[in-house]
């Protein structure tokens, strides 16, 4: 529904309008708790787990993460439970895999600033959201982790955050 009234928008206004229009107002976790939904969503939170890099076969490592992510979720209510809902979320980016943080990192690692594709992190995350406090499990595939030459790394994580539904899709 979103991309479809985007794509017919004839001009900038028309295009505000449609933002204005189909995002979601605070407080939309209690309409996830009641029924399945689509939406553009954003979780920002903390999390770790397990990364390994494919180029290198030495190059595995328990790692710390902020996560700020976003991407697709599709979530159902949990009816014997009030104010809970599961769902299974599909990032696209997360600006988190910029503050990761590994006990001993490469000494090639390159800055912050000089590795803007690091946020490419499509991923598949299971949660159970209690209004909009999520838990997290899954993995993501950051391509671009070390620089911005291809070096695929999956990042396996669990992740206390909290959901922010944007747009209803």
């Amino acid at each position: 529904m979103f991309a479809a009234e985007l794509a017919s928008a004839t001009d900038a206004d028309a295009a505000s309008r449609v933002f204005e229009t189909l995002s979601m107002p605070p407080g939309s976790w209690e309409v996830q708790a009641q029924r399945p939904m689509t939406t553009l969503s954003a979780y920002v939170g903390l999390g770790g787990g397990y990364s390994h890099d494919f180029m290198s076969t030495s190059r595995s490592s328990i790692i710390g993460q902020v996560t700020l992510m976003l991407g697709v979720d599709w979530t159902w209510p949990i009816p014997a439970c009030r104010g809970w809902f599961g769902g299974l979320y599909v990032p696209i980016v997360d600006v988190g895999t910029l503050l990761s943080f590994e006990p001993s990192p490469s000494p090639t690692e390159r800055s912050v600033t000089e590795q803007p594709l690091r946020v490419l992190a499509p991923g598949i995350f299971g949660h159970i959201n209690y209004r909009v406090i999520s838990l997290m499990v899954g993995a993501s595939l950051v391509p671009f982790s070390r620089n911005e030459e291809w070096s695929p790394t999956v990042r396996f994580m669990g992740a206390i955050s909290f959901g922010f539904p944007l747009f209803a899709l």
